[in-house]
C-alpha cells in the first residue's frame, strides 16, 4: 500500500446486496427487452420509458449501495445534485440498451453504434457519482485501470445487446433457465464495470469529504435496495401479468381465426370461393320462411312465385378436364363461378354443389320472369371462350329452373331444378327448362334403374348379342360385332340407349366394359373349340382409356381364356380418342402391342383429322351412320363417302360401314370401295347360341366360306342399340 494514500475496503454485505440488485436487475432487463417489441406503438414507448427507468435504477442502485459500503477511515456522504445526474446517465443508458433491443435485427453495424454511447452512460454514472463525494484534495485517479473500467464497461454493453436479442425470442427452448443465467453473467459484468473503477480511486492522505453531511449511511443503504428489489419485483410482476394477458388475447384471437377458418370450410366453396351446398340450403331455408306461399300449399299456382332455384350444369367439362388437366379444369371452374356471379344481382346466391353444378337463388317479386332472365344471361356467359384455359376452349351449360310455390316447398326446389336441368340437357344442352311434373318421375325412375343395374350383372341379366359383318366382295362373314343387351325380370328387355348412358352417368360403365372384354374373350374360346374362328370387337368407353390397367386386363382376358390376340377388335369411338392425343396415344400404343386390333368407331362424329390417324396404331375406320343413311338419294353424301374411303385407304386402313339397312346402300358401299358391311340387310343382332346356324346357313345360301380369321371382327361396350 502506498503510504501517500489512504487505504479503502469496500462493505462485503454491500458488495453482495449489490450483486444480487445488479443480477435482478439484469433478469429484468432481458424481459423487458421483449416487450420492446410489441407491435402496438403506444405500448412500445410505454414499456420502453417503464424499462428504461427500471433498467437505469437497478444499475444506478446496484452502483450506489456499493459506493456507501466503500470505507476509508474518513466521513464519505454524496452531493444529492451530482447523484441524480449519475442515475439519469444510468437511465440514459437502459434506454439506449432497449431502443436497440427493440430492432427487428441486430446488424454488426448496430452492435458498434449502440456499444460506445451504453458504454460512456454507465462510465459518466459511476464516475459523477464517485465525484458526488466531493473531497479534498481531490481522487488521484489511476488512468491506466480508469482505462481497463471503459474497456470492461464497453464489454459490458456489448454482451448485454446479444443477451437481449438471443433470448428475446419467447419460442426458445429452456429460455427461463437461460435468462436467469445470463442475468447472473450480467450482474457479475456490470458489478466488474463499478470494482474495477473503484480500484482507480486514490485519496490522498488528510483528504476531507466536504459532502460529508450529504447522503450517507446504512439506513439509506438499505432503503435504496428495499425500493430497488420493490421496484424491480413490480416491473417483473406487470411484464409478466402483461405477458400472460397478450398470450390469452393471441390463444383468443388464434381460437378465433381458427374458428372463423371452420366456419368458412364448413360453409364456402374451397376452390371457387362460392357458398357451399350447406350455406345454400341454409339460405334456401331462409326465402322459405320469407315467402312462405298459401297455407298448406305444395304447389299450385295461388300466388306468384316469389323464390326461384337454377340449376346449372357444365356441358362437356369432362372431356376439356381430361384432354387440358385437373388444374386447368380448376382454373375453368374458377372462370366459370365468377361469371356467374357477374350475372347473379346483389342479393341472389351462386352457390357450388358439385363438380361443375352450380345453382342460384334468386328472391324476386316475380321469381319466373327473373328466372328466365337470368337463365338467359348465364347461357350467354358461359357460351364465351374460355382464353385462359386454350385458343378456342368452349363450353355451354344445361339450365334447370324449379320456381315457389308453383313446383313445391322450397326443400324439393334443388331436385327439382335438377330434373329441369337433366331434361335440358337430354334435349340438346345449351338451353334451360322449367320444371314439370313429369321430370320428377324422370328422376325418380333413373334412381331406380341405375340401382337395378348395379346388381344386374351379379344376377346374369346381362348378355351379350352379335351383329355379323360381311366382306362388301364375297359376303362372307367371319367378324362380328358384340352388343350388350340387358333382359330385366320385371321391365323385359331394356334398351342399350337407355341403360348405357345411364351406366356412363352414374359411374358404372367401367365394370360393365370389364365384363364385356371378359365374357367376349370366353365367348371367342367357345368357338374357338367348336372348330368356328372368329373375330369379335368390342367398344371401349372413354372412362376405360383413361384406365392406365386396361391394357394389363385385356392382356390378362386373352391369356385367360387362351385366345389369339388377332381375334379381338377394341373399337374406340372417335371424340374418346380425341379427348387426349398425346395420352390416348400411349395407351393405344400399349393395346397394339399385345397384338388386338384397333378400330376407330363413329367416324365422322368428332373433331379428328385423318392426318392424326397416321399417329395411332389403329388398323380399321367405321364410318358413323349419318354417312352411310342418305347414300343411296344424296350425291354429296356419296362425294362424301367417297372421299373418306379413298384417304383411309390410302393410310392401309380397313373401312367398316355400319346401319347398312339396304340392298342399294349395300351396293353403293361395295362400289366405294368399303371393305366391311354391317346392319340388319346383312343381318339382326343375335345370341351367341343362334349365330353358328346362322352362319352356316348364309354360307350354304351364298356358298362361301369366311377365311380364317386375319380380317376382321367386333363386340361393343358402349352396347349401341341395333
Amino acid at each position: 500500500m502506498d503510504p501517500r494514500f489512504i487505504a479503502t475496503s469496500n462493505d462485503p454485505w454491500a458488495v453482495a446486496t449489490s450483486y444480487l440488485i445488479a443480477a435482478f436487475a439484469s433478469y429484468v432487463a432481458i424481459d423487458l427487452a421483449r416487450r420492446v417489441r410489441d407491435r402496438d406503438g403506444r405500448l412500445v414507448a410505454r414499456w420502453w420509458a417503464a424499462g428504461a427507468f427500471a433498467m437505469g435504477t437497478g444499475v444506478w442502485s446496484m452502483h450506489f449501495m456499493a459506493m456507501l459500503g466503500f470505507e476509508a477511515g474518513i466521513v464519505i456522504g454524496f452531493a444529492p445534485g451530482k447523484t441524480l445526474l449519475s442515475w439519469l446517465a444510468a437511465v440514459l443508458a437502459g434506454s439506449i440498451a432497449l431502443a436497440v433491443g427493440a430492432r427487428a435485427r441486430l446488424t454488426r453495424r448496430a452492435l458498434v453504434l449502440a456499444t460506445g454511447p451504453i458504454a460512456a452512460a454507465i462510465l459518466v454514472m459511476h464516475y459523477l457519482g464517485m465525484a458526488a463525494a466531493e473531497l479534498v484534495p481531490g481522487i488521484a485517479w489511476d488512468w491506466p485501470i480508469v482505462a481497463a473500467s471503459a474497456g470492461v464497461a464497453l464489454g459490458t454493453a456489448a454482451a448485454a445487446l446479444l443477451i437481449f436479442f438471443r433470448l428475446r425470442d419467447p419460442r426458445l427452448a429452456g429460455r427461463w433457465t437461460l435468462q436467469l443465467g445470463a442475468a447472473l453473467v450480467m450482474g457479475l459484468a456490470i458489478a466488474a464495470v463499478h470494482f474495477t473503477g473503484m480500484a482507480a480511486v486514490r485519496m490522498p492522505l488528510g483528504s476531507v469529504c466536504i459532502s460529508g453531511d450529504g447522503l450517507r449511511g446504512f439506513g439509506l443503504q438499505a432503503l435504496t435496495g428495499t425500493l430497488t428489489f420493490v421496484l424491480l419485483g413490480a416491473v417483473l410482476l406487470t411484464s409478466i401479468a402483461d405477458a400472460r394477458r397478450r398470450s390469452e388475447g393471441r390463444l383468443r384471437s388464434s381460437l378465433q381465426a381458427a374458428d372463423d377458418r371452420l366456419q368458412r370450410l364448413a360453409f364456402v366453396d374451397a376452390l371457387t370461393g362460392l357458398p357451399n351446398r350447406a350455406l345454400f340450403y341454409d339460405r334456401l331455408e331462409h326465402a322459405g320462411a320469407q315467402h312462405p306461399g298459401p297455407s298448406g300449399a305444395s304447389g299450385g299456382n295461388a300466388s306468384t312465385p316469389r323464390v326461384a332455384v337454377l340449376f346449372v350444369d357444365l356441358d362437356g367439362f369432362k372431356p376439356i378436364n381430361e384432354a387440358y388437366g385437373r388444374t386447368a379444369g380448376d382454373t375453368l371452374l374458377r372462370a366459370a363461378a365468377s361469371r356467374l356471379q357477374q350475372c347473379a344481382r346483389a342479393g341472389d346466391t351462386v352457390a357450388r354443389i358439385a363438380s361443375d353444378e352450380f345453382v342460384l337463388l334468386l328472391e324476386d317479386e316475380d321469381a319466373a320472369a327473373a328466372a328466365l332472365q337470368m337463365a338467359d344471361r348465364v347461357l350467354q356467359a358461359l357460351q364465351q371462350p374460355f382464353s385462359t384455359i386454350g385458343p378456342g376452349v368452349s363450353l355451354s351449360c344445361s339450365v334447370g329452373i324449379a320456381l315457389h310455390p308453383d313446383h313445391g316447398a322450397v326443400d324439393v326446389l334443388v331436385e327439382r331444378a335438377e330434373a329441369a336441368m337433366a331434361a335440358a340437357k337430354r334435349s340438346g344442352g345449351g338451353r334451360w327448362a322449367v320444371f314439370e311434373g313429369r321430370m320428377a318421375g324422370d328422376v325418380a325412375e333413373q334412381v331406380t334403374l341405375q340401382q337395378e343395374l348395379r346388381g344386374a350383372l351379379a344376377r346374369g341379366e346381362l348378355s351379350l348379342h352379335y351383329q355379323p359383318k360381311a366382306h362388301a366382295a364375297s359376303g362372307a362373314v367371319n367378324s362380328v360385332e358384340a352388343l350388350m343387351r340387358w333382359q330385366h325380370p320385371q321391365r323385359g328387355w331394356v334398351s342399350p340407349a337407355v341403360f348405357i348412358p345411364l351406366a356412363e352417368r352414374f359411374g358404372l360403365i367401367g365394370a360393365l366394359g370389364d365384363w364385356v372384354i371378359d365374357e367376349a374373350c370366353a365367348q371367342i374360346a367357345r368357338w374357338n373349340a367348336d372348330g368356328r374362328r372368329c373375330q369379335v370387337a368390342i367398344n371401349v368407353s372413354a372412362q376405360q382409356l383413361r384406365q392406365s390397367e386396361l391394357p394389363a386386363r385385356v392382356a390378362g382376358a386373352i391369356q385367360r381364356h387362351g385366345i389369339d390376340p388377332l381375334q379381338l377388335v377394341l373399337e374406340i369411338t372417335e371424340t374418346a380418342m380425341m379427348e387426349n392425343i398425346a395420352a390416348q396415344g400411349a395407351l393405344l400404343g400399349e393395346l397394339a402391342a399385345i397384338g388386338v386390333r384397333l378400330s376407330i368407331d363413329d367416324f365422322g362424329t368428332g373433331y379428328s383429322s385423318l392426318a392424326y390417324l397416321r399417329r395411332l396404331p389403329v388398323h380399321q375406320l367405321k364410318l358413323d351412320l349419318s354417312l352411310v343413311q342418305d347414300i343411296d338419294r344424296d350425291a354429296d353424301a356419296r362425294a362424301v363417302l367417297h372421299a373418306v374411303v379413298q384417304l383411309a385407304h390410302a393410310l392401309r386402313l380397313e373401312v367398316v360401314a355400319e346401319g347398312v339397312e339396304t340392298a342399294e346402300q349395300a351396293r353403293i358401299l361395295r362400289s366405294q370401295g368399303c371393305d366391311l358391311l354391317q346392319g340388319w340387310h346383312i343381318a339382326r343382332p343375335m345370341p351367341a347360341a343362334q349365330l353358328l346356324p346362322w352362319l352356316e346357313q348364309h354360307e350354304r345360301d351364298r356358298g362361301v366360306r369366311a377365311p380364317a380369321v386375319g380380317t376382321q371382327s367386333t363386340a361393343a361396350v358402349t352396347a349401341q342399340p341395333a
